[in-house]
């Protein structure tokens, strides 16, 4: 996501057997492309790397609390528990670092209005292994913010994007064209819309082509 300006557990044990054994991707629409733009690679976080592990600089300030809010959210779009995040004190440990320019962003509660366009912005990267199709740890977010905006301007697009990149960092690389989704590229939503919850659903019953790091 660019808007710089001028930049559960196991599976739930009610499920059905048969729904829970099976392998193929859920019936659903989905809203937008699951592949990187840039390379046509897919990816999610298989059941052995859960729970995915999440460090933030010393300096992020709120943005700590919109990452944690964001596990939570996306850890809830998912119906058996596909994925989870947890925050981790080490960076060494991490498997996503997010990291905050130009250090902590002004305090406050966001809102339902309308995040304003060019406040804050974000983006998320990745490396793959040299002539191999598997992830390098860790993910690493940037999420900047302007101060030439007001505070609460700030806050607002920082809940949102902060939530946006989690969202590419469990897999959803795409995004979608409707500003109602939350990976919308300038989304106006504070969680994942039924769309963007049935793409991750179709995403992590997919076979991805790109692999998970290996353990370390």
């Amino acid at each position: 996501m660019r808007r710089r300006p001028g930049s559960l557990p196991a599976l739930a044990a009610a499920c059905v057997a048969v729904a829970c054994e099976t392998a193929a991707a859920p019936d659903r629409e989905l809203a937008y492309p699951l592949e990187d733009p840039r390379s046509g690679l897919t990816f999610h976080w298989t059941p052995g790397d859960l729970p995915v592990r999440y460090w933030v600089s010393d300096d992020a300030g709120s943005v700590r609390d919109f990452v944690r809010e964001g596990l939570r959210t996306w850890a809830g779009a998912f119906l058996l528990g596909e994925f989870r995040g947890v925050m981790v004190a080490d960076p060494a440990e991490a498997d996503v670092l997010v990291f905050v320019e130009p250090g902590a962003p002004p305090p406050g509660n966001p809102t339902d209005d309308p995040p304003v366009l060019g406040a804050c912005g974000g983006v998320t990267g990745y490396d793959l292994e040299p002539d191999e199709d598997r992830l390098v740890r860790p993910f690493r977010v940037t999420v900047e913010w302007d101060s030439r905006y007001a505070d609460g301007d700030v806050v607002n697009c920082l809940e949102r994007v902060v939530i946006h990149e989690i969202g590419h960092t469990i897999g959803l690389f795409g995004h979608s064209s409707n500003e109602l989704d939350l990976m919308h590229a300038n989304p106006r939503v504070r969680s994942p819309s039924p769309a963007d919850q049935a793409s991750a659903e179709v995403l992590y019953h997919t076979a991805p082509t790109i692999t998970p790091p290996v353990p370390g």
